[in-house]
């Protein structure tokens, strides 16, 4: 997803969880900062397994 098309999304307040490869991060996050909208970063190019994946969440998200 261009960040075009995430911007537009972001306009139309379509909150979700979104994956997107070609954009960095920096880009998405001022756009949702732009909009108010929290931004979480997921790195999940090392993951492999679901304990994996819901560590990387948990950290994003600053859970404990």
């Amino acid at each position: 997803m261009p960040i075009a098309a995430l911007e537009s999304r972001i306009a139309a307040h379509e909150g979700g969880v979104w994956f997107v490869p070609s954009v960095e991060a920096k880009k998405v996050q001022a756009a949702a900062k732009k909009a108010k909208f929290a931004f979480f970063h997921v790195d999940g190019r090392s993951v492999q397994r679901k304990e994996q994946l819901m560590n990387a969440i948990a950290t994003a998200l600053d859970l404990p």
